[in-house]
Order: structure tokens, then C-alpha cells, then sequence
């Protein structure tokens, strides 16, 4: 089976980047540096189909998305969606700012030989949350159902069945693309983690400039419009562990020693 891998790196691409496209190579994995969006000189330019609101983003968090979220979503958003229109069954999807652990070439080919229910699978998380181990893919290594978001999205793969359920939803920014694919009650999109972590994050900071907490909307319409928003949410999330329950739980919160990113808590 061949399996797909594409880094996201701003030109001129990284180290751990080029380290990573080696690494996956080695591994029998066609890995390809891929151009990222960039936001860093003002806000990207959407194409046909694309649409930013900025009025949706004041409704999810009362901050407007930066010029950085939105390059970073758009990056994501439009790899996803070139793997879908080329006919592929999985995508692996890095970031720039991660290297592999000894097992990642090993964890993606037990990962993509797995049934269709698992549309999207995180190699890494950053916010530790409770979860509920599914399956065992190694000796070492699980495939584990988040309750929750689990924030990041430094390296993931995800299904022909994922990527069509995340475009059916995805065309609108109006959240940075982690806190999208942590709304996955939303599409349906059946979200899940590798434990021990398989990538792990270098560095102590994000790159992505994220909206100050100084922009918040404290007009009482977008305040009511938001609080009514996340009780909608909210709804929409508890139904999804109805749905769902028997793979939520019991769940048993994560502990820091399944990776070794900085900004993991």
C-alpha cells in the first residue's frame, strides 16, 4: 500500500522538516515538503469556494482571527483537500516544528490498515484530556478516543471518509484549525489519539500569532450571540457522547509521560 506523507513548512523550509521528509522516506512513506500559507505579511488571499468570516469568528470566540490562524487553517484545509480530489484513502499531514520517535513509520502503516470509522487520527496532542484506550496497534503503542478536543495539529492522519466530512464543513473560517477539527461532534468526524505520542514538538512557542486577549468583542451582541453559540455547542457535543458512549468511556485522564512536547498540559 502507498502511503502519502506532506510537511507544511514556510519557505526557506526547516531542518526538522527536511529531518522528517528523510525520516518517512527511509520508511517506505512518499513524503513531500509541501508550501505552507503564509500570514506572516498580512491576511492570505481565500479561493473559489473559500469564505473567511470574521463575524462567525466573533460568534465562536469573540476574537477575530489573525492573519497567521488563517494561513495556518488554509494550509491544512487546502492539503486535505488535494488529497481528497486526487483519489487518496489517507493523508499524513506534519507540521514543520516536529521530529519522529523511533516507532512513527510503524504506528502510520498500522494506522492507515485500520477500518474507515477511524477518520482522524492525532500522533500528537498538546492538552492532556480523559480518554478511553480502543485498540492496540503495537506492543507500545494504542489508538485511545479523546472526550474532548486534544488540541494541535502537528501531525495527523486522516481517511478518504474523514477528509470528506471535514470539507463538507471546512470551507468556512471562522476558527483556527485545531479548535475546527476539535469540533469534530459537528461533522461527524470520529476523532482519535496514538499513546505514547509517535512526533513530538521542538521548541517552546508556537509560530502561529494567535489573537490577543486585549481584541475581545465586549459588545453585548456578539457576548450574547457567543453565549448562546457554546450552549448550542454544548448540546450538539453531549449528544455526540450519547451517540458514542461506549467509545467515551470509562475514560482515564492522560499523564505527561506519553510525549515529550514542551507545550503539552
Amino acid at each position: 500500500m502507498s502511503i502519502n506523507a506532506w510537511i507544511i513548512s514556510l519557505e526557506p523550509y526547516t531542518e526538522e522538516a527536511k529531518t522528517l521528509q528523510a525520516y518517512l522516506r527511509d520508511e517506505g512513506i512518499n513524503a513531500a515538503i509541501k508550501t505552507g500559507v503564509d500570514g506572516r505579511q498580512g491576511m492570505p488571499k481565500t479561493k473559489s469556494g473559500e469564505t473567511l468570516s470574521q463575524t462567525q469568528s466573533l460568534v465562536n470566540r469573540r476574537v477575530e482571527l489573525t492573519p497567521s490562524e488563517v494561513g495556518c487553517y488554509l494550509s491544512h484545509y487546502r492539503l486535505v483537500k488535494e488529497a481528497y480530489e486526487q483519489g487518496l484513502e489517507h493523508i499524513c499531514i506534519f507540521e514543520s516544528d516536529v521530529l519522529p520517535e523511533d516507532d512513527l513509520g510503524r504506528v502510520i502503516k498500522s494506522v492507515v490498515a485500520m477500518e474507515s470509522k477511524f477518520h482522524f487520527v492525532r500522533l500528537m496532542n498538546l492538552k492532556m484530556r480523559r480518554r478511553k484506550a480502543i485498540k492496540a496497534i503495537s506492543d507500545k503503542h494504542t489508538i485511545t478516543r479523546l472526550v474532548r478536543g486534544g488540541l494541535g495539529t502537528q501531525g495527523y492522519i486522516v481517511n478518504r471518509e474523514g477528509m470528506r466530512r471535514i470539507l463538507t464543513k471546512g470551507a468556512e473560517i471562522s476558527l483556527p484549525i485545531d479548535g475546527f477539527y476539535d469540533s469534530f461532534f459537528l461533522m461527524g468526524l470520529n476523532c482519535y489519539c496514538v499513546e505514547p505520542h509517535v512526533i513530538y514538538e521542538v521548541g517552546e512557542h508556537s509560530t502561529i500569532k494567535k489573537s490577543s486577549a486585549k481584541k475581545v468583542d465586549q459588545r453585548l451582541s456578539i457576548r450574547l450571540a457567543w453565549y448562546f453559540t457554546k450552549i448550542y455547542k454544548s448540546l450538539l457535543r453531549r449528544y455526540d457522547f450519547i451517540v458514542n458512549v461506549a467509545e467515551y468511556f470509562p475514560a482515564k485522564k492522560q499523564t505527561k509521560d506519553i510525549g515529550r512536547s514542551f507545550r503539552m498540559r
